[in-house]
């Protein structure tokens, strides 16, 4: 995921499908995080809006989102219809957007990175991931230098 926030894609979407171990069916709208670039050089990091999920989330997943720095749908205006956070500087740091997406999918949503043979033996369920990474990319790096030294 940093590498992918690293080398400027425009947008990328991580979905995580659930392969319960009880054999119950997991829900067809899979958990997601994403990110875009913005024109002002700001991520934009997204989790999925409650209106989304099947069901909404609990009070305490709303306490962890916003612990993550996470806004509520709408509450940025209109356009802003899932829990939003805009990272800046240091923030757009590959990593750290990278652990934000990872936590947030860990904490919020109980997903874990075990591998199947482990997620077997344990008896939890195993998550499968697919990334829609946009084709296009920014030279992030030389455009902030370029906003910089105009400055």
């Amino acid at each position: 995921m940093a590498g992918l926030v690293e080398r400027g894609h425009d947008f990328v979407t991580m979905l995580a499908s659930e392969r319960r171990a009880d054999g119950r069916t997991a829900p067809d709208n899979p958990q997601y995080v994403q990110f875009a670039w913005r024109d002002d050089l700001r991520l934009q990091v997204e989790a999925q809006g409650d209106h989304y999920r099947e069901e909404p989330y609990s009070e305490t997943q709303h306490r962890l989102l916003r612990n993550l720095g996470y806004s509520a749908p709408f509450e940025l205006g209109d356009d802003y219809c899932n829990w939003t956070v805009f990272r800046d500087a240091e923030g757009c740091e590959p990593r750290s957007v990278a652990t934000l997406m990872i936590e947030t999918l860990w904490l919020v949503h109980g997903v874990h990175f075990q591998s199947r043979e482990v997620s077997s033996r344990l008896g939890l369920s195993f998550w499968t991931f697919q990334f829609w990474v946009s084709p296009t990319k920014r030279d992030i790096r030389a455009e902030i230098e370029r906003r910089y030294r105009h400055a």
